[in-house]
């Protein structure tokens, strides 16, 4: 949200209204710029790799939905910890 000190006179303001002005102050003045996207930010693509670990992960989850709740409680009290030793 844009801070403002002395509305209508522009004393002071700060932070971005949006994604359509920028107000900012640099050497005690405070001025105000357009927006501008930043640059040269390349879409990310996906290794191989992490492509095969996805599908490993799509399919364990599919495997837990397909279990029936008997062994998916059996599995719950197995991997949860108890107090004491």
């Amino acid at each position: 949200m844009v801070r403002i000190t002395g509305p209508l006179h522009s004393d002071g303001a700060s932070k971005q209204l949006g994604k359509t002005l920028i107000f900012k102050t640099k050497a005690g003045r405070s001025f105000l710029t357009n927006y501008k996207k930043p640059g040269g930010v390349k879409k990310f693509t996906p290794s191989t790799t992490q492509l095969i670990m996805r599908d490993y992960m799509k399919d364990a989850r599919d495997a837990w939905a397909g279990l029936p709740d008997s062994d998916k409680t059996a599995w719950r009290d197995f991997v949860t910890p108890r107090r004491g030793g």
